[in-house]
């Protein structure tokens, strides 16, 4: 029989392209705890305004504090037996990687790198689930939040 230990994993990447929906079905099927830092940053940005760490979907400066505040919980997690996945749309890659255990931890960045904003912007509308915040916005704004994602990808696959 194969034996193996389980890895925490950490899913990062660009928002709306599935982080959640895979978090969420991991989490299920293989009885992972599931941490969804968007609520992690929607806190601070609420009570914390000044800390720099906020919920905007276009990662920032905040990336780096946010990679520190999660490095700490990560530690706490490595003490444990239990198992959690991490999902995030606010931190880079660069900013969180130094601080990976990779005995422990596995670690995907997901994206949507060959398609265009245009086809982007009409698959998150084709699959918008009900309580989705991308439905809440009109589509003249979804599509400029669409090309500016779009831009940042370009941007951060040059610079990495």
């Amino acid at each position: 029989m194969y034996n193996y230990t389980t890895k925490n994993i950490l899913i990062g990447g660009v928002a709306r392209a599935g982080k959640s929906t895979i978090s969420e079905r991991l989490s299920k099927n293989n009885r992972y705890n599931h941490i969804p830092v968007d609520y992690i940053a929607t806190s601070f940005q609420h009570n914390f305004p000044d800390c720099g760490i906020n919920n905007r979907v276009i990662i920032d400066e905040g990336s780096i504090k946010l990679s520190l505040f999660l490095s700490t919980i990560m530690e706490k997690i490595n003490e444990t037996n239990e198992k959690f996945i991490v999902d995030s749309a606010h931190i880079m890659p660069k900013d969180i990687v130094p601080y990976i255990d990779q005995e422990k931890w596995d670690v995907y960045f997901v994206g949507y790198p060959n398609i265009s904003a245009q086809v982007k912007f009409e698959q998150i509308r084709k699959y918008d689930a009900k309580n989705a915040w991308t439905r809440r916005q009109e589509d003249k704004e979804m599509f400029k939040i669409v090309e500016r994602i779009d831009r940042e990808k370009q941007t951060n696959s040059r610079t990495m």
